[in-house]
């Protein structure tokens, strides 16, 4: 997936809006690829974009809804949105029997 690898090498050198787009790019080209909207999100999360980042975690979530590493970048935004009850909703499906870590 040559537009992640691209937005990946993008956010490394700091050039932000340029990841994101390509993390958009990739989205658009291969939509039920649950790590290009994590990397969206964590763009997102770095541009104090933080709703936006909800909804491309939550996007990954449905795609990946056992992804524990999802439900702790969902619980992590939703703690900065001074959203604790969801927060800790989503920080308890991270640690539920049966999720797990690839993200």
């Amino acid at each position: 997936m040559a537009n992640l690898n691209s937005g990946t090498l993008l956010a490394s050198r700091c050039r932000d809006e340029e990841a994101l787009a390509a993390y958009e790019e990739a989205i658009r080209l291969e939509p039920k690829h649950a790590f290009a909207y994590v990397s969206k999100g964590n763009m997102l999360s770095n541009l104090a974009r933080d709703e936006e980042a909800l909804a491309a975690y939550e996007e990954a979530s449905r795609l990946e809804p056992n992804n524990a590493s999802i439900w702790r970048h969902i619980g992590d935004v939703l703690t900065s949105l001074e959203r604790p009850d969801e927060a800790k909703q989503a920080y308890a499906r991270a640690g539920q029997p049966g999720s797990r870590e690839e993200v």
